[in-house]
């Protein structure tokens, strides 16, 4: 009997970075292939905790974002169910109440 091959999924992971008060964490990923990707993204806190997840697809040359407020050490993952790494570029950033960026991290 034949049986359909098994695909892995990858994921990406940031760094854990601490998001002070007032400030805000996003996980943002963009799609640099040629094709869709679909991913779920998470915001995880240091100690195992999914703080916030969500499926998405994203069109070639477009992105997403996650975003959350809580104040802990968090990193984000990506876990694409196509696609490949090198077509997405993932990173947490953390902002403050105005929206400017103030410190980022790439997703590996």
């Amino acid at each position: 009997m034949l049986s359909a091959p098994a695909f892995a999924r990858t994921t990406l992971n940031t760094s854990m970075m601490f998001v002070p008060l007032n400030d805000s964490e996003e996980c943002n990923v963009v799609n640099v292939g040629a094709k869709p990707v679909t991913l779920t993204i998470s915001i995880t806190t240091g100690d195992g905790v999914v703080l916030m997840s969500a499926s998405t697809t994203v069109a070639p040359g477009t992105g997403e974002f996650l975003q959350d407020d809580i104040k802990s050490l968090v990193y984000c993952s990506f876990l694409l169910s196509n696609g490949s790494a090198k077509d997405v570029r993932g990173s947490l950033g953390v902002v403050d109440s105005s929206g400017t960026s103030l410190a980022a991290l790439p997703a590996n």
